[in-house]
């Protein structure tokens, strides 16, 4: 592989590390306040919106969860594809 092409591979490497050590934890945080939010409109009497909210947060933090562990994967933490 040419140089620039590897350390292009790098510094993109580098970055999404970056990137993954901050934003599942934002998410993260995202997602509980969603399932309260969601609660709180359930509680309220408007069943129907509240359970729209709730399933809507539990299908964004597996979409999260499933891309962290792709992105990894493909990042190195199997040595499957970039290194």
């Amino acid at each position: 592989m040419p140089p620039e092409v590897q350390a292009l591979i790098d510094s993109l490497t580098s970055g999404f590390t970056g990137i993954m050590g901050w934003v599942p934890p934002i998410i993260g945080a995202l997602f509980v306040l969603m399932i309260i939010y969601g609660g709180l409109v359930y509680l309220q009497g408007n069943a129907e919106n509240g359970k729209k909210i709730i399933l809507a947060a539990i299908i964004g933090a597996a979409i999260v969860m499933l891309a962290t562990i792709i992105i990894s994967l493909l990042l190195g933490g199997s040595g499957l594809l970039l290194h």
